[in-house]
């Protein structure tokens, strides 16, 4: 019973429902719909935090204001984005600038 629903769960979350194209506007007024189709609460948009796969959720924010606000264990991008501190020199650009991995021994 629970094999069918971890399925649905996996195959909605990466947007291959409806013959894989993202549903539209299927989201509660109070949430915002990513670039896939998933659906995250509003607070998690603009805050700096990328929490859409395609960081749609990240698009259009006025980050100049936000400069410095990271929390304490996150490393802040070029453009404002915090990234968990896990994300500096592991290998993989999570900053769209790649400063992430630059300057790694």
């Amino acid at each position: 019973m629970l094999l069918p629903f971890l399925l649905m769960l996996l195959l909605s979350t990466f947007g291959f429902t409806r013959g894989g194209v993202p549903p539209a506007n299927d989201c509660f007024a109070d949430n915002f719909q990513c670039a896939n189709g998933i659906c995250i609460p509003m607070d998690r948009v603009c805050d700096g935090v990328l929490n859409c796969v395609t960081g749609t959720d990240e698009d259009n924010c006025n980050f100049e204001s936000k400069m410095g606000d990271c929390a304490v264990g996150y490393y802040q991008c070029d453009d404002g984005i915090c990234i968990p501190d896990d994300y500096v020199c592991d290998g993989v650009l999570n900053c769209v600038t790649g400063i992430d991995e630059a300057n790694c021994s």
